[in-house]
Formats: C-alpha cells, structure tokens, sequence
C-alpha cells in the first residue's frame, strides 16, 4: 500500500497506487478500495487543481494522507 487515509472517526484506508497510471486512476483507487465502503469520496476539485477529500464518518478528528512503506505518492498529489 501506498497511502493511508485517516478518517474523522479514527478508522484509516490503506491504498495502493502502484497501477495508477493517472489522477483518474488514482481516484477510482481511493473511492474503490475495500477498506472504504463510502466512508471517504475522492474527487477532482472545481478548478481542476487538485483532489478533494469529503470524509462521510461525522467523527470528531481531522482527515489526514500518509505515505506508507516509503512511497512518495501521496507527497507527488
């Protein structure tokens, strides 16, 4: 895995990017994982400058990326 996806109520989404060939890829990764179940929704912002994050746990914590395992993924989003 490549990235790890805290969510507000403390549970996290490890997702692997290795097959990601674009941001289009990249996407489908996070919103299709089976650690997700819509619990977090990966989309393009309006202006097209980066990916948005919307966090559907209602927890009280703060969404947070991490690399894992030395990837740099999610420092080149």
């Amino acid at each position: 895995d490549d990235l790890r996806i805290t969510l507000k109520d403390g549970g996290t989404i490890d997702v692997k990017l290795s097959d990601a060939k674009t941001i289009d890829d990249v996407i489908n990764a996070i919103n299709n994982d089976s650690e997700n179940s819509s619990r977090v929704t990966a989309a393009i912002s309006g202006d097209g400058d980066r990916i948005v994050l919307t966090d559907s746990t209602g927890g009280g914590g703060t969404l947070t990326v991490a690399a894992l395992n030395g990837s740099k993924a999610a420092a080149d989003l």
